[in-house]
């Protein structure tokens, strides 16, 4: 088994699903984060952005 020089990279975020601050806010820490190559804080922003409630017309609570 060969072994990779460079990890693969983590998936992006999912899209927003609505416009938000926060989400916004942590959209740019996670891209700042993988430019660095800083995956663990990026993939961290990601998990804060699924885990961010969002309240939506219709959605079960």
């Amino acid at each position: 088994m060969a072994i990779s020089e460079t990890p693969p990279s983590p998936p992006h975020s999912p899209p927003p699903t609505a416009p938000c601050p926060l989400c916004s806010a942590l959209r740019a820490k996670e891209r700042a984060a993988a430019a660095r190559g800083n995956h663990s804080l990026a993939t961290d922003c990601r998990v804060l952005i699924a885990r961010h409630p969002h309240t939506t017309p219709g959605a079960a609570q």
